[in-house]
C-alpha cells in the first residue's frame, strides 16, 4: 500500500469533482445529503477558525490523469461544493475575521455569491488534504477499503440499512450503488423521502428484491436480518441481471412517479415481474395498473399486509401471493422461505418431553430415541392405560381354556381394542368380569 498526501485548494477540488477526476463511486459510501444546514454552516465557519479534517481516497492511475475515489469525506466535499454553487445559505454563525487585513464580517444567512469578495477568496483558496492510498498487486483492495472505512467511521452512528449493504458481497454492493444512482426506477419514479435516502433505503429495497429473486432464506425484511442473509451468501450475476430486468419492467409500467412505487411494494413487484413469461407481460401490466389505479382499497388482500409489521416474513409472503393473484401470474418457481436450522430445531423440540436443546450433532440420535420411546409407550399401552386395573384376567391361558369348554369365543386383543377414554375402559372391564363369572 502506497500512501501519499495530496493538497488541493477548495476551488481546485470542486473543479476536479466536476471533471470527474475526484469520484464517489465506492459502493460502501453513504449517500450524500446526510448533513443538515447547521452542520454544513459549521463546516464553512471552520475554514476561518481551524483546519478541516483530512479526506481519504484510493488513487487510480490513468494513462493521462489519475482519478481519486473518495473513501471518507463525501459529506464534506458535497457541502463545500454545493455552497460554492449557491445551493444553500448559511445559518447563524459567528462573525469571521480575515487574517491578512483583520477585517471582521458578519456572514450569517448569506449564500456564497452574497459574501464579501475577500471572504469568498479565503474559502476558495483554503487547502484541503486528501490522504491517497494506492494498492499494490498482491493486496486485497476490497477488504482494506472496508477496514479503513470502518476505522474512520467507528465513532459515527451508521444506519442499519447501510451496514447491511457493507455486509453484502462485492458484486451486490456495486449493483446496489449503480441501480440506486442510475436506474430510472430509483432516480425518477420511486418515491423516497430525503431521510430514507440518507439511511440507504434505496439500497435496502434493492437488496430485498435480490433476496427474493435468489430465493434466499430470510427471517424478515428488517435491515438486521437482511444483513445476516447477505453476510453469508453468494449472488450470481444471473440473479442480478434478472433483478435489473424486473426493475426495468416496473419502470416501463409506471413511467412517472406513482405512490404505489414505494419501498414496501417494489420488491414484491420485482419478484412478480421475474415470474412473468414474455407473452403474458401485457396482460399482467394491465391487471397491475387496474389494481393500483382503480381496485386498490384499504383492507383488501394486498393492502391488509402493508400496515404495522409489514417486514415480517408472513406479511411479505402474503403480499407476494396477493400480487401474483391480482396480476394473474402463476410463478415459475414457487416462492418459499427455506427453513433455517433454528426452524428445524424448534419443530423437533415440540416432540421432546423435556427442555433439551437439539443441536447439529445429536439431531439423528434424538429422532431415533423419540421413535423408540413412542414405540415403548404404544407397547405398554397394550397392557395398561393410566394405571387402571389390568384389562385381561391374571391367568389368560386358564381363562381361554375354560371359555372354550363352555363354548365361549375369546376374541384376540389388539392395539385397536385399547379404549380411548376412561368411560370405555370401565365398560370393557365390566364385560370382562361378566365373562369370568360365566366361565
Amino acid at each position: 500500500m502506497i500512501r501519499t498526501p495530496l493538497s488541493l485548494s477548495v476551488k481546485q477540488t470542486c473543479t476536479m469533482i466536476k471533471k470527474g477526476t475526484i469520484t464517489f463511486d465506492s459502493p460502501i459510501q453513504r449517500p450524500p445529503g446526510q448533513w443538515n444546514q447547521q452542520k454544513k454552516s459549521d463546516l464553512i465557519e471552520t475554514i476561518f477558525r481551524r483546519f478541516i479534517p483530512d479526506f481519504y481516497a484510493t488513487k487510480i492511475r490513468g494513462e493521462k490523469v489519475n482519478t481519486y475515489d473518495i473513501i471518507d469525506g463525501l459529506q464534506r466535499f458535497t457541502a463545500i461544493c454545493s455552497f460554492l454553487n449557491d445551493e444553500w445559505e448559511l445559518t447563524e454563525v459567528k462573525p469571521v475575521t480575515l487574517e491578512l487585513t483583520g477585517e471582521v464580517f458578519n456572514i450569517s444567512g448569506m449564500k456564497f455569491s452574497q459574501l464579501p469578495e475577500g471572504v469568498q477568496d479565503v474559502i476558495k483558496s483554503h487547502i484541503l488534504t486528501i490522504r491517497t492510498i494506492e494498492f499494490e498487486e498482491d493486496e486485497d483492495e476490497e477488504s482494506l477499503v472496508e477496514e479503513i472505512f470502518y476505522y474512520l467511521n467507528s465513532g459515527v452512528p451508521m444506519a442499519k440499512e447501510h451496514l447491511a449493504l457493507i455486509s453484502a458481497p462485492k458484486n451486490v454492493q456495486e449493483f446496489c450503488h449503480r441501480i440506486a444512482t442510475e436506474h430510472d426506477l430509483f432516480v425518477s419514479i420511486a418515491k423516497y423521502s430525503d431521510s430514507s435516502i440518507k439511511k440507504s433505503d434505496k439500497q435496502m429495497t434493492i437488496m430485498q428484491s435480490v433476496a427474493l429473486i435468489a430465493g434466499l432464506a430470510y427471517e424478515s425484511f428488517a435491515a438486521k436480518h437482511i444483513e445476516e442473509v447477505f453476510a453469508k451468501c453468494e449472488i450470481t450475476n444471473e440473479v442480478l441481471e434478472q433483478t435489473e430486468k424486473a426493475f426495468t419492467a416496473i419502470a416501463d409500467t409506471f413511467q412517472n412517479t406513482h405512490k404505489f412505487v414505494a419501498k414496501i411494494n417494489i420488491p414484491i413487484m420485482t419478484y412478480m415481474f421475474a415470474q412473468v413469461a414474455e407473452g403474458e407481460k401485457e396482460l399482467v401490466v394491465s391487471n397491475l395498473l387496474k389494481y393500483v389505479n382503480e381496485d386498490m382499497k384499504a383492507g383488501d388482500k394486498y393492502k391488509i399486509n402493508t400496515g404495522a409489521g409489514s417486514v415480517k416474513k408472513e406479511k411479505v409472503m402474503n403480499r407476494i401471493n396477493a400480487m401474483l393473484d391480482i396480476c394473474g401470474v402463476v410463478p415459475k418457481v414457487k416462492q418459499e422461505v427455506k427453513p433455517t436450522f433454528e426452524d428445524i430445531q424448534s419443530v423437533l423440540n415440540e416432540f421432546k418431553n423435556d427442555d433439551t436443546v437439539i443441536n447439529n450433532d445429536n439431531v439423528s440420535d434424538t429422532v431415533e430415541t423419540d421413535i423408540q420411546s413412542n414405540q415403548e409407550v404404544i407397547n405398554e399401552s397394550t397392557d395398561t392405560t393410566n394405571d387402571a386395573e389390568t384389562i385381561l384376567p391374571e391367568s389368560a391361558d386358564n381363562t381361554e381354556e375354560n371359555a372354550q369348554d363352555d363354548g365361549i369365543e375369546v376374541k384376540e386383543f389388539t392395539i385397536d381394542d385399547i379404549p380411548d377414554t376412561n368411560d370405555e375402559l370401565e365398560d370393557t372391564q365390566e364385560d370382562n368380569q361378566d365373562q369370568e363369572q360365566a366361565s
